[in-house]
């Protein structure tokens, strides 16, 4: 299967998108992932990434705060009180160590799926501690 074809069985919500509107972005994606260490599911995590990347346009464009889409730029619920309704939320990594900078792959199934197929794919290096 191409790339195009695997992105429309997982992701039919997107079907109204244009095939060159999503191979632009099967291509844009596919850039900043290595063959190499994914091997034969490249092509699969391809179409997850871009998947992942419609997904947080759509929120986006639902949003009325737009490219601040509180759902993106807020951490996780950490606490909730229901007597005059007060929430608290973690704030958004800021530095660049992977699970911070995986916290916006965190907010959609896609971008979970994505993270899911690359520790499958690409084993970290450990070092002998001691």
């Amino acid at each position: 299967m191409t790339q195009l074809e695997i992105f429309r069985k997982i992701a039919p919500e997107f079907q109204q998108i244009s095939d060159d509107e999503v191979q632009g972005m099967l291509d844009l994606v596919g850039d900043i992932l290595s063959k190499k260490r994914f091997g034969k599911m490249y092509d699969r995590a391809v179409a997850l990434l871009a998947a992942h990347q419609f997904t947080l346009q759509t929120l986006i464009a639902n949003d009325e705060n737009a490219g601040a889409a509180t759902s993106l730029t807020s951490g996780a619920l950490v606490s909730e009180r229901e007597g005059d309704l007060q929430r608290s939320y973690g704030g958004m990594a800021s530095s660049s160590s992977g699970d911070d900078m995986d916290s916006l792959l965190k907010k959609t199934v896609y971008g979970l799926q994505f993270l899911t197929l690359r520790s499958m794919c690409i084993v970290p290096v450990m070092t002998r501690m001691g």
